[in-house]
């Protein structure tokens, strides 16, 4: 297998784990949305420490998904590919 072929490989596998990560996120920003809206629950009942710790894992999903857009520029660059 050629140096090539390898980092198209690296490249599809980081491109999936993009793909997870945005969904993952996406579905954080749901789950945190319908806790904290006060049209749909009462403040008073509203989880707030679940809210927080969506919260968190969000931050830790944002924090790696830099990184892996990070590593996918390169590789395409290095490629010579575009978009």
């Amino acid at each position: 297998m050629s140096e090539r072929d390898q980092m198209l490989g690296r490249l599809s596998v980081l491109e999936q784990e993009r793909h997870r990560l945005t969904m993952r996120m996406c579905g954080l920003c749901g789950a945190i949305r319908q806790a904290i809206n006060p049209t749909l629950i009462e403040v008073y009942e509203m989880d707030i420490a679940m809210a927080a710790q969506q919260m968190d894992d969000l931050v830790m999903a944002q924090a790696e998904l830099m990184g892996a857009n990070s590593k996918i520029e390169r590789l395409r660059r290095e490629l010579g590919l575009h978009g």
